[in-house]
C-alpha cells in the first residue's frame, strides 16, 4: 500500500497502519526504515494499489505441472486411491491458469 504525504507530495510505502476497528477507516500509518508516522487522515492520502502482473517470460507449463502435482498429493491425503485424482488435479490447475490469466496479464 502506497501514500501521499500531503506536506511534501512525497509518495511512501505504507509498513504498517492503524485502522478503526467498526469502520475500517486507516487513521494513522508508519513508513520508512525510521518508522515515521502520520497519525491523522488530513496528513496523507491512500493511494490506489496497482494490480499485479505476471512477467511476459512466466512459463505457465511448468507452473502447470508443479500445481497440479502437488494438488494430486493433497487429493491423495483426503481420497486415498481415488481414480479420479489426477483428473481433477489438472481440471482445477487448469481452470486456477485461466483465471490467473484472465486477472494478471495486460
Amino acid at each position: 500500500m502506497k501514500a501521499r504525504i500531503k506536506a511534501t507530495g512525497e509518495i511512501v510505502e505504507v509498513r504498517y497502519y492503524s485502522q478503526d476497528p467498526a469502520t475500517k477507516e486507516i487513521y494513522s500509518i508508519s513508513y520508512g526504515s525510521g518508522e515515521a508516522a502520520l497519525e491523522r487522515t488530513d496528513m496523507f492520502e491512500l493511494l490506489p494499489d496497482e494490480p499485479e502482473t505476471l512477467p511476459q517470460s512466466f512459463d505457465w507449463e511448468t507452473f502447470r505441472n508443479e500445481t497440479a502435482a502437488k494438488l494430486f498429493l493433497l487429493y491423495e491425503q483426503v481420497f486415498p486411491y481415488s481414480s479420479s485424482n489426477t483428473k481433477t488435479s489438472i481440471g482445477t490447475t487448469d481452470e486456477l491458469i485461466r483465471q490467473l490469466k484472465e486477472t494478471t496479464m495486460p
